[in-house]
């Protein structure tokens, strides 16, 4: 018996619920057993093992949200007041090391979608930005740079989000789409694989390219019908 995608999907959620439940009870149990460790021997194991639960807990959070497709044309959503309001987020949290640069082009940008989980692209796309930036150029930087320029595209929104960070590799060029592929270290490889899900099931397009020029970094170009 084949499952069809709606089942599929409630039960993939489900078993990533239920998995994050033991896993926060393994974590408690570190805690009392290095509480126990008066002697602290086996502190480099505690370490090791909370950063591995942490890297299956963030696995499992993205595959929640891919498993939760949106609810596609629910609400009218303003992308203008969207990405003003993450990148005002984003520049309280690296102010004076990451200048953002929004152009709407005197337009005012409105699409009917899902705003939660467009937001949660925007954001994964900008923070990918900003870790290129610092991989580039250091955590305290005081050059980095993210411009996101949204145009008219006959039926759709353009939206191109740039970074001068360090671009991508051609090996990372050919597998980016593979779900589980990341640079990353703790990385679940499923966030790029989660934009293009949303993105997608907004009857969207998501690329991804490196910039020409010597101020390197990539693009991600995200269209979306209005």
């Amino acid at each position: 018996m084949y499952l069809d995608t709606a089942t599929f999907e409630q039960i993939a959620a489900s078993l990533a619920h239920e998995v994050k439940n033991p896993l926060s009870l393994v974590k408690a149990n570190i805690d009392l057993l290095q509480l126990c460790d008066e002697t602290n021997q086996y502190e480099t194991n505690y370490r090791i093992m909370r950063r591995e639960i942490d890297r299956i807990n963030n696995l499992l959070i993205d595959f929640i949200q891919i498993a939760n497709p949106p609810t596609i044309g629910t609400a009218q959503v303003s992308i203008n007041q969207l990405l003003n309001d993450l990148c005002d987020s984003f520049s309280n949290t690296y102010r004076n090391r990451i200048h953002f640069c929004l152009d709407f082009n005197s337009n005012e940008f409105t699409a009917t979608a899902d705003e939660k989980k467009l937001r949660q692209v925007f954001y994964n796309v900008i923070k990918n930005g900003i870790e290129s930036i610092e991989g580039k150029y250091g955590s305290n930087c005081t050059n980095g740079l993210i411009a996101i320029d949204a145009t008219m595209l006959g039926d759709y929104i353009k939206i191109a989000i740039s970074d001068n960070g360090g671009g991508i590799t051609d090996e990372t060029q050919e597998k980016i789409n593979k779900p589980f592929y990341t640079t990353k270290q703790g990385g679940s490889g499923l966030g790029l694989f989660f934009c293009k899900s949303v993105v997608s099931r907004h009857n969207g397009t998501f690329e991804i390219a490196n910039n020409a020029g010597e101020a390197g970094g990539c693009t991600v170009t995200i269209c979306i019908p209005i």
